[in-house]
């Protein structure tokens, strides 16, 4: 099962990247309707020296891209995994799509701070009070989202509905790209 989800999410992630790219039909048919596809960049004050102000624009935008790539990619994976997921398990997370919002950044953080970990040896507690605190933080707050009413429903999908699903999802994408 874990198998058939990674690789309906890794292909679901290329393919809508792939529409998106630069030259891509899809990509210069949104830039000819007049929709910015430049990184969000923050308004700082004029008092801000001019280093500080070219620094943290150029880091906002970046952080902005970046969020929104996560979120987007996550997004994507869990689109492309909902049948799967709903024909294996016979549930589905509604709240799913905002904790990993919140999910994906944190596990950076774990695995940066792992890494550290292993090499910083002179810093092992602090680092491993850390990378704790950061681990419990993400549970508690996966827990009050599970807890939420509403947050997940029972689906039962045969095997003849997950191919159809994809099917659909094929045809309704092929057909606006």
């Amino acid at each position: 099962v874990g198998l058939q989800l990674s690789v309906v999410a890794v292909v679901a992630i290329i393919w809508v990247t792939r529409l998106f790219h630069v030259g891509s039909p899809v990509r210069q048919g949104l830039t000819h309707m007049k929709i910015d596809l430049a990184p969000v960049q923050l308004r700082i004050e004029d008092r801000t020296p001019l280093l500080a102000r070219l620094l943290f624009s150029r880091l906002s935008g970046r952080l902005a891209v970046g969020v929104v790539g996560l979120v987007g990619i996550s997004f994507v994976a869990q689109v492309a995994t909902l049948p799967l997921v709903a024909h294996y398990f016979g549930r589905i997370s509604i709240v799913g799509f905002l904790t990993s919002v919140v999910a994906i950044p944190a596990a950076y953080v774990i695995i940066i701070g792992a890494l550290a970990y292993l090499v910083l040896v002179p810093w092992r507690g602090m680092i491993a009070a850390i990378v704790t605190w950061i681990v419990d933080a993400l549970h508690s707050l996966m827990n009050v989202m599970a807890s939420l009413p509403c947050a997940t429903f029972d689906v039962t999908l045969s095997w003849g509905s997950v191919v159809v699903l994809y099917g659909l999802v094929l045809g309704v994408v092929h057909t606006l790209f």
